[in-house]
């Protein structure tokens, strides 16, 4: 970095270590350190959730059996989205949507904050997304059963078959969301969009859907890219316990303008995209 650049001025940030590159507002704590009932708070989400999500996964494999593709397709979609809502009242998560996403299959895409996000974005759409292989079978066979793409660890040799899984969900009149920046980031913007995954929209003919997401803590509280945004080296098993503890967040989702797949380059549909997210995240928050 060069001397005398500030955060501002570097952007985005990305993973880092310790926090954002910024102070914490005033009148908020720095680290989220809970008291015993928010421990008891943070335990009874989770034991809630995953109780929840053991149902879910009977759910879903119930609906693997005895069904042609096209029904069991709609019935894991609306499985996806009934269940996320739910998840999200367990989890204390109130989500805020600007806007109507589009009816139709589409490629649903947006900066990336939080693990929270995917499931914010199958609440209103039902989407299926993309994920890497936890190389576990349990968490791969729940995952797969909700409809999850999942790519193996060093998944660049097989990306262009994921591409292809993409395009055919796609066809089959099912929303796909991604998170083209690759990554989690504090924020305030968004990383450049890797194009990867829009090949997929311009394959099946299928519009993109951007989004514009961020969260909403309250004080004393951190704000939401100390006590929400996964980006520093936190185990994720931790990081999601110490989000359960908070009281309560705001999930703002603003659903922005389509973009069509043109017949055009991924890259370019791709830098369409993220200038579209771009102008909805530098709006002032509702």
């Amino acid at each position: 970095m060069k001397p005398g650049t500030s955060a501002a001025d570097r952007g985005p940030a990305g993973r880092r270590r310790f926090g954002p590159p910024w102070p914490e507002e005033p009148g908020r704590r720095e680290i989220v350190s809970p008291g015993l009932f928010d421990c008891l708070r943070g335990l009874v989400r989770i034991t809630a959730a995953a109780a929840f999500l053991g149902g879910l996964w009977v759910l879903a494999a119930a609906g693997e059996a005895g069904a042609n593709p096209a029904i069991r397709e709609a019935r894991s979609l609306r499985l996806r989205k009934q269940g996320a809502r739910i998840l999200l009242a367990l989890l204390g998560v109130r989500p805020v949507f600007s806007g109507r996403p589009h009816p139709g299959p589409c490629l649903v895409a947006g900066n990336h904050r939080s693990w929270l996000d995917s499931i914010l974005v199958a609440a209103a759409t039902g989407a299926s997304y993309t994920a890497y292989s936890r190389d576990n079978r349990v968490i791969d066979s729940f995952l797969s059963a909700m409809g999850t793409i999942l790519l193996p660890r060093g998944y660049s040799a097989s990306l262009p078959g994921m591409v292809a899984a993409a395009a055919g969900i796609l066809r089959r009149g099912t929303p796909v969301g991604v998170f083209p920046e690759g990554t989690t980031t504090f924020g305030p913007a968004c990383l450049p969009f890797k194009p990867a995954f829009f090949q997929a929209a311009l394959d099946a003919e299928a519009p993109v859907q951007p989004f514009a997401l961020e969260y909403r803590t309250f004080r004393p509280w951190p704000s939401a890219p100390r006590a929400v945004h996964w980006v520093d080296w936190t185990p994720l098993p931790v990081h999601v316990y110490r989000v359960l503890c908070l009281p309560r967040i705001e999930a703002l989702l603003s659903w922005l303008p389509v973009v069509a797949a043109r017949e055009e380059e991924r890259g370019s549909l791709a830098a369409r995209t993220e200038g579209v997210v771009r102008e909805g995240l530098a709006r002032p928050a509702p």
